[in-house]
């Protein structure tokens, strides 16, 4: 209390004034404060995860296209359509002309 008595002595505060009701008041305005920017603090550093999970996101995402185009193609060449090479074609290919796998 003494410390705050004379943090305040020379302001324009009436001596009746630094009451104990005056110093709750400045330790409920100080915590406030702290209280606000801990949630700042904790506030930005949620909006960084979030950008880091979206970033994930696109390339597991991108990932998943990819792999599902693959299986379109695999898929597609257990149906007749051969992968390595038109066996109909008339240009050689390089050894790769035999059917698709059966399954």
């Amino acid at each position: 209390r003494e410390k705050l008595e004379r943090r305040y002595a020379f302001t324009e505060f009436e001596p009746g004034l630094l009451t104990p009701a005056f110093f709750r008041l400045q330790h409920n305005r100080l915590s406030a404060r702290a209280s606000r920017e801990r949630k700042r603090k904790y506030v930005e550093e949620s909006e960084e995860q979030v950008r880091d999970l979206q970033k994930r996101l696109a390339s597991a995402e991108s990932q998943i296209a990819s792999l599902k185009s693959d299986n379109h193609r695999l898929q597609a060449g257990t149906m007749g359509v051969p992968i390595f090479g038109d066996v109909t074609s008339s240009a050689p290919s390089a050894g790769l002309d035999f059917p698709p796998l059966p399954f």
